[in-house]
């Protein structure tokens, strides 16, 4: 899955009230690549991302984190099982 391809919900609460994903044209920037757990069968890694959200004159960020999660094959190669996204407030 691409970033561009992300399906975000369609309604964020804040607590100024709610506003839509679906209408922001920024990318998701990314912010970090985590390795949170590895052993000799699999990997479990977490992307880390923000879209800047502009509300009135503040500034919000929408957090989220896509983990994937990888099994080894008998090479050590890893193959992507899973793909989900989380998301920090929505």
């Amino acid at each position: 899955m691409e970033l561009g391809e992300i399906s975000f919900p369609d309604r964020c609460h804040s607590r100024s009230g709610i506003y839509t994903l679906r209408s922001i044209p920024q990318k998701p920037v990314p912010l970090g690549n985590l390795d949170v757990f590895e052993d000799d069968r699999t990997v479990i890694n977490w992307l880390f991302f923000a879209i800047p959200l502009f509300v009135g004159d503040s500034l919000r960020l929408f957090l989220f984190f896509e983990e994937n999660s990888f099994l080894k094959d008998d090479a050590g190669d890893l193959v992507l099982v899973s793909s989900p996204i989380h998301t920090f407030h929505c």
